[in-house]
Formats: C-alpha cells, structure tokens, sequence
C-alpha cells in the first residue's frame, strides 16, 4: 500500500477519466450547502481536509464478481438526481486495465466535484416537487 500526493485537479480529471468510481458499499450523497462551503473555505484557508482511501482493483475483478460501482453526480439536483447513476457494467475491454473505487472520502469528494465543476439544484421552500423553478441551478464562483 503506497501513500499518494495527488491535487484536488488531477483527481477530478481522473473521474473525468472514468478511473474513479464509488462501490455499492458507499452510501448515497447527503452533504448539504453548509458543509460544503466549509469544505471550500477549509481549502482556500489552507487547513487539512484529511485523506481520501481509494481501492485500485482490475476491471476485470470488478466484472467477474459483478460488483456494482457507480458514477459521480456532477451535476446534482434534489428531485431529478439525487443518487448516484450506475457505472457501466460489465467494464468494456476490461484487459488488465485497473479503476479506482473510493472507500473513504467519499462525501468530500462528491462535494468538490460538484463545486468545481458542476452544479448544485436544491428544492426551494414553499415551491411544489413538480414545479421546476423550484429547483435553481447554483455553481460556485470565486
């Protein structure tokens, strides 16, 4: 096991990529507006925001066993996506090609994916489920 400096950027291209999913085992994306801004303003201040722990397994692993692995949302929206979509499977042209899957950090990493290169749409109060102006669409802007 090797311990890795990768930047906030080359992690997002990495799932960018397809080389980082989330297994079954994770659970859904619950962060809300706060918790992220203090994520964003823990970062430009310079404070730690922990490690992430990834697992690099072989596509192949991941095809045979049938484990299920997901996608990130990007752009997320509390009625219209709000879980996670289902990654491709079986993996194409799996070889010996290897993929990440994220055991831990999970909830951060959503958050800044969404963040820096998404959108964030939550229901505002007093609308209706079915009206969508109810859901503005918000990205981050520094």
């Amino acid at each position: 096991m090797a311990y890795e400096t990768k930047s906030i950027k080359d992690i997002l291209d990495n799932i960018n990529r397809g080389e980082i999913y989330l297994p079954a085992i994770q659970r859904k994306y619950v962060w809300n507006d706060d918790q992220i801004t203090r994520l964003l303003n823990s970062i430009m201040l310079g404070y730690p925001i922990g490690t992430f722990l990834f697992w690099k397994v072989k596509k192949a692993i991941i095809n045979d066993k049938e484990y299920s692995m997901y996608e990130f949302i990007k752009d997320y929206h509390d009625r219209d996506m709000n879980k996670n979509p289902l990654a491709p499977q079986p993996f194409p042209n799996p070889g010996d090609e290897t993929m990440w899957a994220i055991l831990d950090g999970q909830q951060r990493l959503t958050s800044l994916y969404i963040a820096l290169q998404g959108s964030m749409s939550r229901k505002l109060p007093r609308k209706r489920w079915n009206n969508d102006d109810a859901f503005p669409k918000k990205r981050i802007v520094f």
